[in-house]
C-alpha cells in the first residue's frame, strides 16, 4: 500500500465512554487516554512488544546510581502550529504541569527530584529539571526513581504547545494543538472524533492509516459495523459467537475489578469494625461461589501472580483488637447503602457482584441502591477521588502482571488514577520504607505487609482479574498489535 493512499481506520467502543475532552486533567477516562495518546507526543510510548521505545526522544541514558536522566529530543520535531518542539520548551511545559499535578497530589516519582521542596514552594529555578541545549533535557534525582519511564510515557507529563493555554488554564476541552502523530479535526464535543495523520511525522509505518475515526456504538449497533479496517473495543466473556471477518484480541490479565469500601463517607464503612467482617464474608461467598468466564476469573488476591495462595478469610487477624472482632454490622444507617457499579462490567458480572453484596446483608436492616456510574457527569472524576459519594464502588485499574511498589504508589498514595483509599496511610508508609532502604525490607516482606495491610483496613477487595479485549477486522495485521497496552497505537498499524 502507498502512503499517499488515503485510509481510514475505525475505532468502536461499544460501553459507556464519559465526557470526552482533550484537557490533560481528563486523561484518567480510557477514551481520552487513547486519544490524546496519539496528539500528544511523549518523550517515550509504548511499542508493539510491549517495551518503552524511543518518541520525542531519540535516546536516553542514565547515570551509572540512576540519579541523572538525560533525554535526547529528535531534531526538527514541530507541533501541528509549526511551533518547535525544543528542550527549553518542553521543560516549561513539564514544570507547569508538574506543580499543576503537585497542587493536588504528589506526582509519585517526581517528588524525588533535586529540590523538588523549594519547587513546591515556588522556587521554579530550583528543581533538578533543565534543559542543557536546545536537543538535550536532564532530570536530576536525590534517589534513583522506580519506574520513570513509566511516568514519562504518560501523557500527563507530555509536550502541550502553549497554545493550548489561556492565562494557564486549558484553552478547550474540544480542541488541542498536536504535538504528536495526528492532529484533530474540528471538534464540536459531541459527534465522532476524526484524527488525521500529520504527513511529516517521523513515527508512521507502512499501510498505516490516514484517518482514524473514533466512535461508540451501543451492542445492537455493533451488529452494523463492518468487517473492513475496524477494531472495536469490547468487553468479551469469551463465549460470544463473533462476526463473520474479526478475530478476537484477549489481552494479559492484568486489570483488577475491585469493590472500594469508602472509609470516608459517614455511614456503614467508616467503621473498621464493619469493613472487616465485610471483607470477610465477601472473601468467602467469592470463594465458595464459581463465575464461568474465559476472560475474567474471580479474584482470590490483589495480583494475578499471587492466585496460588490467596488470603484466606479471617475472623480476626494479630493485627485486629478484640474490639473489632464483630459478628453483626454494627449502627446500620437508616438510609439505604449506595453502591455504584461499572459501566465497563459485563451483565454477568454485575450480577455476579450484586448478588454477592445481597447475601452478606441477607437478613440485616440494611436497605441497598444499586447504580450505574455516569461517567458523562462532568463531576464523576472527582467524586471517584473523594471516596465519599458512595458506600461501595466496584473500580476497575490496569494493574499490571505482578506487585510494583511505583504503580502502588500511584494507585493508592495519589489522585491521578483509580485513588484507592489507604485509610490509615499504611501502604503508603510501608511503600516509602521499600523504595528508601530496599536493603532492610526485601520484595517479599513488602509484598507481605502490602497483603497484610490490604486486609487489615478492608478497604479494596478483589473480584475479578481480567485482560482488555479488542475485535479486528481480518484487513488489519496483527503483528504489530501488543496485547499487553492499554490502546492500540494507530501510527504503527498496518492495515492490508
Amino acid at each position: 500500500m502507498m502512503r499517499n493512499e488515503h485510509w481510514t481506520l475505525r475505532y468502536v467502543f461499544a460501553e459507556v465512554i464519559g465526557q470526552r475532552s482533550m484537557n490533560p486533567d481528563h486523561s484518567d477516562l480510557m477514551v481520552n487516554q487513547l486519544v490524546t495518546n496519539h496528539l500528544v507526543g511523549t518523550l517515550v510510548k509504548y511499542g508493539p512488544s510491549g517495551r518503552y521505545e524511543p518518541y520525542l526522544a531519540e535516546h536516553w541514558k542514565t547515570s551509572d546510581d540512576e540519579r541523572v536522566w538525560r533525554f535526547t529530543l529528535r531534531r526538527g520535531l514541530v507541533c501541528e502550529d509549526n511551533s518547535p518542539i525544543t528542550a527549553p520548551d518542553f521543560v516549561s511545559g513539564f514544570l507547569q504541569q508538574l506543580k499543576h499535578y503537585g497542587e493536588k497530589s504528589t506526582p509519585l516519582e517526581f517528588a524525588k527530584l533535586k529540590g523538588w521542596d523549594r519547587f513546591r514552594a515556588g522556587d521554579q529555578n530550583a528543581i533538578g529539571v533543565t534543559a542543557t541545549d536546545l536537543c538535550t533535557i536532564e532530570f536530576v534525582f536525590n534517589k534513583p526513581p522506580v519506574k520513570l519511564l513509566e511516568y514519562i510515557r504518560m501523557v500527563y507529563f507530555g509536550y502541550y504547545p502553549v497554545s493550548n493555554f489561556e492565562q494557564g488554564k486549558w484553552k478547550d476541552h474540544r480542541s488541542i494543538v498536536s504535538s504528536g502523530a495526528f492532529r484533530l479535526a474540528p471538534w464540536d464535543g459531541l459527534s465522532d472524533l476524526h484524527l488525521l495523520r500529520r504527513e511529516s511525522w517521523f513515527s508512521f509505518g507502512p499501510g498505516s492509516p490516514s484517518e482514524v475515526v473514533i466512535s461508540n456504538k451501543t451492542d445492537h449497533a455493533l451488529s452494523e459495523v463492518q468487517p473492513s479496517r475496524t477494531i472495536i473495543n469490547k468487553k468479551l466473556s469469551g463465549l460470544e459467537v463473533l462476526p463473520a471477518g474479526f478475530t478476537p484480541v484477549f489481552g494479559t490479565p492484568t486489570i483488577l475489578n475491585a469493590l472500594v469500601l469508602s472509609p470516608y463517607r459517614k455511614g456503614l464503612f467508616d467503621k473498621l469494625q464493619n469493613r472487616k467482617l465485610f471483607y470477610n464474608r465477601f472473601s468467602a461467598l467469592r470463594d465458595q461461589t464459581p463465575f464461568l468466564s474465559s476472560n475474567s476469573k474471580v479474584a482470590k488476591s490483589f495480583y494475578p501472580s499471587q492466585q496460588a495462595s490467596p488470603t484466606k478469610p479471617e475472623t480476626t487477624s494479630q493485627n485486629t483488637p478484640d474490639s473489632l472482632v464483630i459478628t453483626q454490622f454494627v449502627n446500620i444507617p437508616k438510609v439505604p447503602l449506595q453502591v455504584v457499579l461499572s459501566t465497563t462490567l459485563l451483565e454477568e458480572e454485575k450480577a455476579y457482584i450484586q448478588g454477592l453484596i445481597e447475601n452478606i446483608f441477607k437478613g440485616t436492616e440494611a436497605q441497598i441502591e444499586f447504580h450505574l456510574e455516569d461517567r458523562k457527569d462532568p463531576n464523576w472524576s472527582l467524586q471517584i477521588h473523594e471516596n465519599k459519594k458512595y458506600d461501595i464502588r466496584v473500580a476497575r485499574v490496569d494493574i499490571g502482571g505482578q506487585l510494583n511498589s511505583a504503580v502502588i504508589r500511584m494507585m493508592f498514595c495519589t489522585t491521578l488514577g483509580i485513588s484507592f483509599p489507604d485509610p490509615m496511610g499504611t501502604i503508603c508508609k510501608i511503600t516509602d520504607e521499600f523504595e528508601a532502604e530496599p536493603a532492610k525490607m526485601n520484595r517479599a516482606e513488602y509484598v507481605d505487609r502490602f497483603n497484610q495491610t490490604l486486609s487489615d483496613d478492608s478497604v479494596v477487595l478483589p473480584v475479578f482479574h481480567s485482560g482488555l479485549s479488542w475485535i479486528y477486522s481480518n484487513d488489519i495485521d496483527l503483528a504489530n498489535v501488543n496485547p499487553s497496552a492499554i490502546y492500540p497505537r494507530f501510527d504503527l498499524i498496518h492495515l492490508k
